[in-house]
């Protein structure tokens, strides 16, 4: 499909660019799905739209964005006159999160649990890993602060079934040393 764009959206005051985007539809014209720094800088200045180029496949659209991008620069990394959030592309690459946002998601996800096939996706990413030394003593670590932090009994006293030491002996036998 060759129905995608990539736009500018310009500063009505000024002329210059200050955001660059791909779509396809409405998406330059559309005011929805916006940040709010995007939100804050077309209140204050107004705007309008600029098509660079149409009729480009997905893949083509997505990486002249991110050329633009990266020749224009963005403002959040201190490098140019972009007020976009990312480097363009599919995704969040390049992205800046706040401490601040970062703490406000960790307590989000704190308590969260996940779904049987999340849970199956991971352990299938996971597998055949091998760590490193220091991250090792950095899990061993949080482990230990863990056990201490529960009083260092939660399986203490507890009698286990035959089906519980035969999986706690099998997981065992599958641990590579």
């Amino acid at each position: 499909m060759t129905n995608f764009y990539v736009y500018f959206h310009v500063n009505a005051q000024t002329n210059e660019i200050f955001y660059v985007g791909k779509g396809n539809g409405n998406r330059a014209k559309a005011k929805t799905r916006r940040s709010d720094r995007w939100i804050n800088y077309v209140n204050k200045y107004g705007y309008y739209v600029r098509i660079v180029k149409d009729c480009l496949s997905n893949e083509d659209a997505l990486e002249l964005e991110e050329l633009i991008i990266k020749v224009l620069g963005r403002k959040d990394t201190g490098n140019g006159v972009l007020i976009n959030m990312t480097d363009g592309g599919e995704g969040g690459k390049g992205k800046k999160t706040s401490e601040e946002t970062r703490l406000k998601m960790s307590i989000a996800a704190k308590g969260r649990k996940m779904s049987d096939e999340q849970k199956k996706k991971l352990s299938e990413i996971n597998k055949g890993k091998e760590y490193s030394i220091e991250s090792r003593k950095k899990q061993s670590e949080s482990l230990k602060k863990t056990y201490k932090l529960s009083g260092g009994s939660s399986l203490k006293g507890k009698p286990l079934s035959d089906a519980h030491k035969l999986a706690i002996k099998l997981g065992h036998q599958k641990r590579k040393l």
